[in-house]
């Protein structure tokens, strides 16, 4: 009898050691005004940086770049397109990082004022979505990466929901969709107050501190439906401007969600390297809602979502 359950230990023992081997990373985070910050080290100097699922490209603040001294930056000034807005870049030269991957930029914009977070720059998931199955688990305020689903699934004892991944340019691919990145979306509706339901996909964007934005192509949807303006502030990037909101209700999977839920509308231009492709209105689905689950994890592999109960 004991022989067995000496057995029984040592085999539990390697269990866990093959567990172990399975984790590939570790990210403490705090939550600060519904944005994910995660500290971490760029070139000796620690660095507080929002986690975003819906970038492809780390970037760093000009301030904190010029205190950092190690940073070289290329000479040239670039624009890139993220998402709602152009920004002003220049490549950091000397900085690779094997878990956010090589694309990584100075920010050029105005200084950071007040938010009461502490924020130096953006990092992206892609690379890590590309790498390895991704959990954010707000009960231990980790982000976790490891080699397989089954690493994760069989710690959990909740209730646990799944949906289907995709790329939120699915069924409205433009020539240029397979250059803007794989990012992972969900297909959902979403009911504006006359009644109209729209189908769209909803962008697993940990970097937004909405439960919901709209990005609409269409100038006259933003008119009809809008219910009044008010004032955005994006203090990383410099923007202060008057955006349209409106009220909506929405479900994913055919599974509703929410009843009315205030949402920003931000226009953007229609243009082949939206990752929305050529959808008049896509969902940027943010920190918010993630937040009520004790973990998400995002299985990009097989193309899944798990929400922790």
């Amino acid at each position: 009898m004991r022989r067995i359950e000496k057995l029984l230990i040592i085999s539990f023992c390697f269990l866990c050691l093959e567990s172990k081997c399975q984790e590939l990373y570790s990210l403490p985070f705090d939550i600060c005004d519904n944005r994910i910050l995660v500290r971490f080290s760029i070139l000796g100097s620690p660095v507080d940086m929002c986690f975003d699922t819906g970038a492809n490209y780390n970037f760093l603040h000009i301030t904190k770049a010029v205190k950092n001294n190690r940073v070289n930056c290329s000479d040239k000034i670039e624009f890139v397109n993220f998402g709602i807005q152009d920004l002003r870049i220049q490549r950091i030269t000397n900085y690779r990082d094997s878990i956010f991957g090589n694309n990584w930029a100075v920010l050029i914009s105005e200084q950071l004022s007040n938010i009461g977070c502490d924020i130096d720059g953006i990092v992206s998931g892609q690379d890590m979505l590309d790498c390895s199955v991704v959990e954010v688990n707000f009960l231990r305020k980790q982000i976790l990466g490891f080699s397989s689903i089954t690493d994760i699934l069989n710690s959990y004892h909740s209730n646990i929901k799944k949906y289907n991944i995709n790329k939120p340019s699915v069924g409205y691919e433009t020539p240029a969709s397979a250059f803007t990145g794989d990012f992972a979306s969900l297909q959902g509706t979403i009911l504006f107050n006359d009644s109209t339901e729209v189908n769209t996909q909803f962008l697993i964007d940990t970097g937004s501190k909405f439960e919901l934005a709209l990005v609409v192509t269409d100038s006259l949807l933003i008119r009809k439906y809008s219910n009044g303006k008010e004032q955005y502030k994006n203090e990383l990037f410099g923007i202060d401007e008057t955006v349209d909101f409106t009220y909506v209700s929405y479900g994913i999977e055919n599974e509703q969600q929410s009843d009315l839920v205030k949402s920003l509308m931000f226009y953007s231009e229609s243009n082949d390297f939206s990752i929305f492709g050529s959808r008049k209105i896509g969902v940027l689905l943010g920190v918010p809602f993630f937040i009520r689950n004790k973990s998400i994890i995002i299985d990009n592999f097989n193309k899944k979502l798990y929400l922790v109960k």
